[in-house]
């Protein structure tokens, strides 16, 4: 007799001297192990309400979307869906292929599976770019709340309202307002030819500005962008980042934050000292005439940057030799080309 019917049979009297009752376990998704449900009765009575059971859990399911499922789909471009995408904006294939595979978004679950189910929630890490390690954002709530998280992170940047007293990236709202992107690439020697290729990517919000004519007549913060705001910008960036030699980024492990949400910049830097991180903090703060403040500067380090960001390693896998990628490589990146981003319309230009 089972733990269960032991204590059942402590609060139940049968009615003959014969233990007519029994209790199963039931887990009516193989693939969500928290899911176990308990079932007790008659063997009549089991495989009637058991049946029952699997009905009406199956009518909640069907509102119910798995997210990593999502995910996948989400990050591959949402591959299935190829039957009315002609003369999408967002193509799966070509020139203008919407998810390019080094660059797909990926995450990384924080909470333990046992602890999700106690605590109907999960947090999560996600980088909208796999290639940059740099530039994640933490994300928090049910799976349904994590699939708009996401879906808000890329297109919008951010989410609920704008307040100047007590600044924070849950307070600010990023719809409506273009996105700035400088890009940088060069080559990490030390890895396979194919691999060389390192990229890097800074991103700041455009604030004061929108593409959105109805957000600009009712927010007096914003202005309706217009062509020569564009120029202007790129103007900037180009003697800032565009001399002779271009800008050089050296990347690394150290991080240096910078979090001014109403200025529009959530900076995470990783440089091969502060003091590099911070020069290139200052050098975009600067296309817009700002000085750093230290009140937004927050410094990073692993305690055991071996453990943390172990080196390459050759490793041997179906008789062939090849090297492990290293994690934040120690590397000079060189300024390409920025890029804006115009939310309302999606669309991309390149301005420096």
């Amino acid at each position: 007799m089972s733990v269960w019917e032991e204590k059942l049979k402590g609060l139940i009297s049968p009615t003959e001297s014969k233990w007519p009752y029994r209790v199963v376990q039931l887990k009516p998704n193989r693939k969500l192990d928290s899911e176990i449900y308990t079932l007790s009765g008659r063997e009549e009575d089991i495989a009637a309400n058991g049946s029952l059971f699997l009905a009406l859990y199956d009518l909640a399911q069907r509102d119910r979307i798995d997210f990593d499922e999502w995910f996948e789909q989400w990050s591959l471009g949402f591959p299935l869906l190829d039957v009315n995408r002609e003369q999408s904006n967002y193509p799966l294939l070509g020139e203008k292929q919407w998810r390019k595979r080094e660059e797909r978004p990926k995450f990384k679950d924080w909470t333990p599976r046992e602890l999700r189910h106690k605590l109907g929630y999960r947090t999560i890490e996600v980088w909208l770019n796999r290639d940059i390690e740099e530039e994640s954002t933490i994300l928090s709530g049910t799976d349904m709340q994590l699939i708009n998280h996401c879906i808000q992170l890329e297109y919008e940047g951010g989410s609920k309202t704008l307040s100047q007293d007590t600044v924070s990236s849950d307070v600010i709202r990023y719809s409506g307002i273009p996105e700035i992107t400088l890009f940088f690439r060069g080559r990490d020697a030390n890895l396979p030819v194919k691999d060389q290729v390192v990229v890097g990517q800074k991103s700041f919000r455009f604030m004061g500005y929108t593409d959105n004519p109805a957000m600009a007549e009712k927010r007096q913060d914003l202005e309706l962008i217009t062509q020569s705001d564009i120029n202007r910008i790129g103007a900037k960036i180009r003697s800032i980042f565009r001399n002779i030699p271009p800008y050089v980024w050296s990347k690394g492990k150290k991080q240096v934050a910078y979090h001014d949400w109403a200025r529009g910049y959530n900076l995470n830097v990783y440089a091969s000292t502060h003091a590099e991180a911070e020069r290139l903090i200052v050098a975009i703060l600067a296309i817009r005439d700002l000085q750093m403040d230290e009140t937004f500067v927050k410094y990073g380090e692993a305690k055991n940057p071996i453990k943390a960001y172990p080196p390459a390693q050759e490793i041997q896998v179906l008789g062939k030799k090849h090297k492990t990628p290293e994690r934040l490589p120690d590397v000079n990146v060189e300024f390409q080309y920025a890029q804006i981003y115009l939310p309302t319309v999606k669309q991309k230009k390149n301005i420096a």
